[in-house]
């Protein structure tokens, strides 16, 4: 840090839920192209990804470097994306940037694997999050400190998708609204 201040980040925010198997998922719950892989999460990044301080670019490293690093750390076993807003990301359904604000989402067949990547990528935050109070400061910008803030989804079964329908989804959509701290 270049101004040698201490900063404490406590309190991670994350809301967690339960989540119906997709149509296309594999046996562990996951979706899309990568069937199994059962435990995932978002992290909501809270910067707007801009022209001088390209978070997205900070996130993801130099050729890729912190998200093959995470990856590794692993075992080979993560899935890393980084979608949203300035993400560069074009999603599969409308080759086009999510509208959605920028997020990094994790997935993983493995309990193991997950934990690993899920704090190697809150490490990461906290760097990057200490980069630009660096950078507001450093250019007299006015700025919040952001805060890591995710949704995690832990593995379900098959037989939670035939129960989770109609006052269950929406109990499901309210627990995403709540904080847990942790």
């Amino acid at each position: 840090m270049a101004t040698g201040r201490l900063r404490l980040r406590t309190g991670i925010r994350a809301t967690g839920h339960l989540r119906a198997r997709h149509p296309e998922a594999g046996p562990l719950g996951g979706t899309g192209s990568a069937p199994g892989y059962g435990y995932t999460c978002r992290f909501f990044i809270g910067i707007d990804n801009d022209d001088k301080f390209k978070v997205a670019k900070r996130i993801i490293g130099a050729n890729g470097s912190n998200m093959k690093e995470i990856v590794k750390k692993s075992g080979d076993v993560a899935k890393l994306r980084l979608r949203g807003k300035g993400s560069g990301f074009a999603e599969r359904d409308t080759n086009e940037e999510s509208p959605e604000p920028l997020q990094l989402c994790i997935s993983c067949p493995t309990q193991h694997g997950y934990e690993i990547a899920r704090t190697c990528v809150e490490d990461l935050l906290l760097n990057v999050y200490d980069e630009y109070e660096d950078y507001c400061e450093e250019h007299g910008l006015e700025c919040e400190p952001p805060i890591i803030r995710m949704t995690e989804r832990p593995v379900q079964s098959h037989a939670h998708f035939a129960i989770t329908t109609g006052a269950s989804q929406k109990r499901d959509r309210e627990r995403e609204g709540l904080d847990r701290r942790g």
